[in-house]
């Protein structure tokens, strides 16, 4: 099995996302003069890790019986959020919790 079979995808993929980011903040009145770039910083990386951390629970959600997935989604969002926690300008890391659909 390779690792890489969708790595044509990501370019595409990173650009749409962040297409819809920065659409999103234009849509926001408070982005629409000077913003504090530490709060902006925050807001990103939040944003960011916070779809990544989703992305890979519904993946788990969505997939029968692949417990090395399972296993690796776990370790790649311990990582993760572990990685964030050690910027020297992030003071702690908190999500809000998601209310059950």
């Amino acid at each position: 099995m390779k690792d890489n079979n969708f790595d044509h995808l990501i370019l595409e993929f990173t650009k749409n996302l962040t297409e819809y980011f920065i659409n999103n903040l234009k849509n926001h009145r408070e982005f629409m003069e000077d913003v504090d770039t530490s709060s902006l910083l925050n807001l990103t990386t939040g944003v960011f890790v916070g779809s990544l951390v989703n992305l890979l629970d519904k993946i788990q959600e969505n997939t029968i019986g692949e417990v090395k997935l399972f296993e690796n989604i776990e370790l790649a969002k311990k990582s993760i959020l572990k990685a964030i926690e050690d910027l020297p300008f992030i003071s702690k890391v908190e999500f809000i919790e998601k209310s059950k659909e």
